[in-house]
């Protein structure tokens, strides 16, 4: 009777005694910087800051909580929660710091890259005030809502916006409006919001 050897044994195995090769990684796999489906459990823990029954608090999710659906979560206990969506610039929202001026001219930049838009502006000094990007794309419409400026001098503005042009708008007095704006640290203005009425005119007070 012939003998059999291990080379034998591992030559004629059976299709069903031999174990298959392990699957090939995918593609997506072994190309670098992929990584796998990441579930909630490896967040440790959620704080957000939310308006909530009327009153701002800090609310801290316990472990395993999915981050995109805290603020469904937060809307089923309150429809009226409110919580920040954007990465707002130092001091921006904070009322203490907003300031009103009297916007007294318009000047506009509108090229393929991006909305330039500012407005000079006195409260006893004068100030530029910058439109920040978030607000820059509805500038027209914010300034038709104020039901102040000329149509010639609103059509400026809009050609401006649909030529990608440049513009200067000089208000007359029935033209001006209020300014509401914020100050960064490192002393430049943006806007915040636009209301009809302009304030007050405040005189710089003389130098003795």
């Amino acid at each position: 009777m012939k003998t059999s050897t291990l080379k034998d044994a591992l030559t004629n195995r059976s299709p069903a005694t031999q174990e298959a090769p392990p699957p090939a990684a995918p593609a997506a796999e072994q190309s670098a910087g992929f990584y796998p489906p990441i579930s909630p459990d490896i967040v440790a823990k959620i704080e957000i800051e939310a308006v909530v029954g009327g009153a701002l608090q800090r609310i801290t999710f316990a472990a395993g909580i999915n981050p995109a659906s805290v603020k469904g979560f937060l809307l089923a206990l309150d429809p009226a929660a409110k919580v920040r969506d954007d990465f707002p610039s130092r001091n921006f929202g904070n009322g203490k710091n907003t300031k009103t001026a009297r916007a007294m001219m318009l000047t506009l930049r509108i090229t393929p890259s991006g909305k330039f838009c500012d407005l000079a502006c006195r409260n006893g000094d004068d100030i530029m005030v910058s439109v920040p990007r978030k607000l820059s794309d509805g500038f027209p419409d914010s300034l038709a809502t104020l039901n102040r400026l000329t149509p010639g001098n609103l059509d400026k503005v809009r050609k401006a916006y649909k030529d990608q042009s440049t513009a200067v708008v000089i208000l007359s007095e029935a033209e001006q409006f209020c300014v509401h704006y914020w100050t960064s640290d490192d002393g430049k203005s943006f806007l915040e919001s636009l209301t009809a009425e302009p304030p007050a005119p405040i005189e710089k007070e003389a130098v003795a």
